[in-house]
């Protein structure tokens, strides 16, 4: 999924059920309050890998590290939503 605000910002989510964990830089840091996470930048892109239950998502946006964990705390599997 993509969303984009004004055409200014852009956010990427993007989700794998199981399996290993996407490939991250060695230079990447884990999000606070996900020890099963990721992030790092590239340019002026903030791209992330975290676990939700058995699921990996993929992060990428133009937005802020404070808007990425902010993001990153609101996510739920969609069973937890109905």
């Amino acid at each position: 999924m993509v969303i984009f605000w004004h055409a200014d910002h852009f956010l990427y989510l993007a989700e794998q059920r199981g399996g290993e964990k996407p490939a991250d830089p060695p230079d990447s840091q884990p999000l606070p309050g996900h020890p099963e996470s990721s992030w790092w930048h590239e340019g002026e892109t903030i791209h992330g890998v975290l676990k939700l239950e058995d699921l990996w998502i993929e992060l990428r946006t133009d937005l802020s590290l404070q808007d990425v964990q902010r993001i990153s705390d609101t996510l739920r599997p969609y069973e937890q939503l109905r």
